[in-house]
């Protein structure tokens, strides 16, 4: 579902890290909307009545990491 050079890390349990270069907000949103249809299609086969959810952030230029990924949290 992503693009080629795009690339998705585990940071650890369940949490995982989709890195999209070149994606500005929008583009990521969309991307994320198209992840969380398609784990929660994939869930309802298995009747767990557990979901996904998904955080958007842009890289800000010069923005720490960990700054990122708060704002997405």
């Amino acid at each position: 579902m992503l693009r080629q050079g795009d690339r998705v890390v585990r940071l650890g349990g369940d949490e995982f890290l989709a890195v999209l270069p070149g994606a500005d907000g929008d583009a990521a949103a969309v991307a994320a909307e198209r992840a969380r249809a398609a784990i929660a299609a994939r869930l309802s086969v298995f009747g767990s009545g557990r979901t996904a959810s998904l955080g958007v952030a842009e890289w800000r230029d010069g923005e720490p990491t960990q700054a990122l990924l708060a704002r997405a949290d």
